[in-house]
């Protein structure tokens, strides 16, 4: 997936940096020309970065919607359904059961179901489901329903139209009819995106199997999920599959996490192979924290450009950290700040490792993320008085 620029304030430093060191130019204030430029370019530049985010992570079915998602269902043999779907109730007295020959309803039948809620019949191409229980009383030449009314047709439903609702199994509906008293139009709408989806995810679920792409797919398509590592042993058949929600990635428990893997096991249940068994599991969580020196700069800002360039190379569920990375990718902020130190950290068994520059490996299963509460920023004039004193 394409990620949009997340950081404008931040983007916009780097590039007054950047187009300082190419040119020379060196006057940063808000009224020169260099930061009137930037400030254009930038504000551009977010935007493009937002539509092609839109434009490329839309190409994927878990991510499209409209034509995209339209096209992308296509591909898999599903059409986007066109229909009507209208909802009549009974007091406004349109639809009404009644009798063929307009008498009331007969005392034997007094009390008796003659239609069970959601049962349904047909009258040319439109489908009419009823809402409620409906009971007899014979006292009553006709009773008022409420009713769905589902088509693919523009055909509407003329006044006096009639259905039969005759059952032999039921003695009670010998004669009666649901009448129409006013005519119904259809208005015919697009089936909407999640719908599509949905049916669209199942068919790739038939052509592709139980494969890592298929899961991958359903996985990232259920709601709430971030980030998730699959984990497939092929000689045991179990499919280990670790998911992090946006409270996970912030180092929170999430209360959601026993309903989404309840949701994942009956799907995967649904598509998986007599050799393979799923697992869904929550990640091991680690904070990753900085200590640093800064000048010139507010302590929050630094921590700010600290905390953008670890997550512009860290992604979940990686299986290193580099150091040297976030530290070339924080020079491009044109602060003077330094990394002098990353630590992890967990919450069970304390600091378990520091290092100034290299990787940090960390193991499968395992997320990170960056804890502001814990670094420790030093501003620089502090650390000399600190030294000579």
């Amino acid at each position: 997936m394409y990620s949009e620029i997340s950081n404008p304030e931040l983007f916009k430093n780097q590039v007054l940096t950047e187009l300082g060191k190419s040119t020379g130019l060196n006057n940063t204030s808000r009224s020169s020309v260099l930061t009137q430029l930037v400030d254009a370019v930038s504000e551009s530049m977010v935007n493009v970065s937002k539509y092609n985010a839109s434009l490329i992570n839309s190409t994927f079915t878990e991510l499209a919607s409209g034509d995209l998602l339209t096209d992308n269902a296509y591909e898999f043999g599903i059409l986007r359904n066109v229909y009507s779907d209208l909802y009549v109730k009974a007091e406004d007295q349109i639809v009404v059961l009644s009798t063929d020959d307009g008498n009331t309803f007969p005392k034997f039948s007094h009390g008796k179901l003659a239609i069970p809620k959601g049962k349904r019949y047909t009258i040319g191409n439109t489908t009419i489901e009823v809402l409620t229980d409906v009971y007899l009383q014979s006292d009553l030449y006709e009773i008022p329903l409420s009713i769905r009314v589902i088509s693919s047709s523009t055909t509407d439903i003329k006044n006096g139209a009639a259905i039969d609702i005759t059952d032999k199994k039921n003695i009670n509906t010998s004669g009666l009819k649901i009448k129409f008293k006013e005519p119904v139009y259809n208005q015919l709408t697009e089936e909407d995106d999640n719908s599509l989806r949905s049916r669209t995810m199942s068919a790739k679920m038939k052509v592709h199997g139980s494969s890592i792409d298929s899961i991958t797919g359903i996985v990232q398509y259920t709601p709430l999920v971030k980030a998730f590592f699959i984990d497939e042993d092929q000689s045991s058949g179990v499919v280990r599959i670790y998911i992090a929600t946006d409270k996970t990635l912030k180092g929170e428990e999430d209360s959601s996490f026993p309903n989404i893997r309840s949701k994942l096991l009956n799907t995967f249940d649904a598509i998986g192979s007599a050799e393979q068994s799923f697992q869904i599991l929550q990640p091991q969580i680690l904070k990753v924290y900085p200590t640093f020196t800064y000048s010139n700069t507010t302590e929050v800002m630094a921590l700010g450009a600290i905390n953008q360039s670890f997550y512009s190379t860290y992604t979940p569920f990686s299986k290193i950290i580099d150091i040297d990375a976030i530290k070339t990718e924080l020079t491009s902020y044109g602060l003077n700040v330094k990394i002098d130190a990353l630590s992890l950290k967990s919450e069970t068994y304390g600091t378990s490792e520091s290092s100034s520059s290299g990787v940090i490996e960390i193991p499968d299963g395992y997320v990170i993320y960056f804890s502001a509460a814990d670094a420790l920023g030093i501003e620089e004039w502090s650390r000399i008085y600190l030294q000579i004193s």
